[in-house]
Protein backbone atom coordinates (compact mmCIF):
# COMPACT_ATOMS: atom_id res chain seq x y z
CA UNK A 1 0.00 0.00 0.00
CA UNK A 2 1.31 3.12 -0.61
CA UNK A 3 0.56 6.59 1.47
CA UNK A 4 0.25 9.60 -0.34
CA UNK A 5 1.23 12.50 0.81
CA UNK A 6 -0.22 15.93 0.80
CA UNK A 7 1.78 17.14 -2.25
CA UNK A 8 1.50 14.37 -4.14
CA UNK A 9 -2.56 14.44 -4.47
CA UNK A 10 -3.69 16.41 -7.32
CA UNK A 11 -4.88 19.46 -7.11
CA UNK A 12 -8.24 19.86 -6.34
CA UNK A 13 -9.01 23.70 -7.54
CA UNK A 14 -7.27 22.85 -10.95
CA UNK A 15 -9.56 19.23 -11.04
CA UNK A 16 -12.42 21.94 -10.05
CA UNK A 17 -11.82 24.54 -12.86
CA UNK A 18 -11.45 21.37 -15.54
CA UNK A 19 -14.73 20.16 -14.51
CA UNK A 20 -16.40 23.60 -14.69
CA UNK A 21 -15.41 23.49 -18.39
CA UNK A 22 -16.10 19.98 -19.57
CA UNK A 23 -19.84 19.71 -18.09
CA UNK A 24 -21.64 21.96 -19.59
CA UNK A 25 -25.26 22.00 -20.11
CA UNK A 26 -26.47 20.75 -23.59
CA UNK A 27 -28.60 23.41 -24.16
CA UNK A 28 -28.37 27.36 -23.41
CA UNK A 29 -31.34 26.93 -20.32
CA UNK A 30 -30.01 24.12 -18.97
CA UNK A 31 -30.60 20.28 -19.54
CA UNK A 32 -28.62 17.52 -19.28
CA UNK A 33 -25.36 17.72 -18.51
CA UNK A 34 -23.09 16.60 -21.79
CA UNK A 35 -19.83 16.00 -19.75
CA UNK A 36 -21.54 13.25 -17.93
CA UNK A 37 -23.03 11.87 -20.91
CA UNK A 38 -19.81 11.82 -22.89
CA UNK A 39 -17.69 10.38 -20.74
CA UNK A 40 -19.59 7.71 -18.12
CA UNK A 41 -22.73 7.22 -20.37
CA UNK A 42 -24.68 8.79 -17.24
CA UNK A 43 -27.76 10.70 -18.09
CA UNK A 44 -27.73 13.57 -15.37
CA UNK A 45 -29.29 16.97 -15.21
CA UNK A 46 -27.20 20.29 -14.86
CA UNK A 47 -25.64 20.97 -12.34
CA UNK A 48 -24.67 17.62 -12.18
CA UNK A 49 -22.97 16.80 -8.92
CA UNK A 50 -19.66 17.03 -10.28
CA UNK A 51 -20.66 20.90 -11.38
CA UNK A 52 -22.07 21.62 -7.61
CA UNK A 53 -18.68 19.71 -6.01
CA UNK A 54 -16.44 22.08 -7.79
CA UNK A 55 -19.04 24.90 -7.72
CA UNK A 56 -18.20 24.45 -3.78
CA UNK A 57 -14.95 23.84 -3.50
CA UNK A 58 -14.14 27.03 -5.39
CA UNK A 59 -16.66 29.21 -3.91
CA UNK A 60 -15.14 28.07 -0.36
CA UNK A 61 -11.29 28.74 -1.79
CA UNK A 62 -12.57 32.61 -3.03
CA UNK A 63 -14.31 32.85 0.78
CA UNK A 64 -10.68 31.77 2.32
CA UNK A 65 -12.74 28.94 3.83
CA UNK A 66 -11.53 24.85 4.16
CA UNK A 67 -13.96 22.27 2.59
Amino acid sequence: MTIMMKDDRPDELSEARSILLVHQPEGADGGLCRGCYEFACHFAWWPCPQVRWAQALISAENEGRQV
